[in-house]
């Protein structure tokens, strides 16, 4: 047994290309309903790969810094979006963020 075969299923760190056809490409109907849902390539970006098509994969949301190279070079392909403005600059924007910028603040996030 894998570890990702656990009652809470991790991502892999590779992936062959077949994988991330099946797995990780939108269908038809997911940029559809992108399309109605969100607005701008940078958006539709990050919706198909921290929400749509990570949630469907393990059934739980992940953050940016957990999701492998390999899936958002992938999903960058298809959106066809250069990776030093799709998600490299979303990694390096989400690792600089503290979200906890008081006392009071820090207790909210600590207690969360």
């Amino acid at each position: 047994m894998l570890a990702s075969d656990t009652a809470y299923p991790r991502l892999k760190t590779s992936f062959n290309a077949g994988e991330l056809e099946r797995w990780y490409s939108p269908t038809p109907e997911e940029c559809e309903f992108c399309t109605k849902v969100v607005r701008g390539q940078g958006s539709r970006f990050g919706f198909f790969l921290l929400t749509l098509k990570t949630f469907q994969r393990l059934g739980y949301f992940v953050t940016s810094d957990q999701i492998p190279d390999s899936i958002i070079a992938h999903l960058a392909e298809i959106e066809k979006i250069p990776l030093d403005r799709g998600a490299k600059a979303l990694r390096r924007f989400t690792l600089t963020q503290n979200p906890c910028r008081s006392d009071t603040q820090l207790f909210k996030c600590q207690s969360v």
